[in-house]
C-alpha cells in the first residue's frame, strides 16, 4: 500500500496487528514500542504543527502512546511504514516464499 496522506497512514495502521521492527522511545527515552513484538493498533491520531513537526498518537490495548517527529510528511509516512508492518503482509510474503 502506498501511503501518501495522513488518512492513508491511519487506514494502514488502524485495526491491524502490527509487527514493530525497531524500538520506539519518547522524548524521555521511555520505551513505547519494543522491537520484534506485535501490537494491536486501535487508532492513530496525527497532529501537524507547522510544515514539518508532527505528534503521532497511537492507541493500542487501551493505552495511548505519543511521540514527536520532525520532517516532511512523506518522510513520516516512509518511517512509519518501515517501523510498523502488518502481520497480514508478513503472512502473504511468507506464503509466496
Amino acid at each position: 500500500m502506498n501511503i501518501l496522506s495522513d488518512e492513508d497512514l491511519k487506514t494502514y495502521m488502524s485495526y491491524n496487528q502490527m509487527y514493530v521492527t525497531k524500538t520506539i522511545c519518547d522524548s524521555d527515552f521511555k520505551t513505547l514500542f519494543n522491537a520484534h513484538f506485535v501490537y494491536k493498533i486501535d487508532n492513530v491520531v496525527i497532529d501537524w504543527f507547522g510544515d514539518n513537526h508532527v505528534c503521532v498518537q497511537i492507541y493500542s490495548d487501551g493505552n495511548e502512546y505519543r511521540f514527536y517527529r520532525t520532517g516532511s510528511r512523506l518522510a513520516l509516512y516512509a518511517e512509519m511504514k518501515h517501523l510498523f508492518i502488518p502481520i497480514s503482509e508478513m503472512y502473504e510474503a511468507w506464503k509466496l516464499s
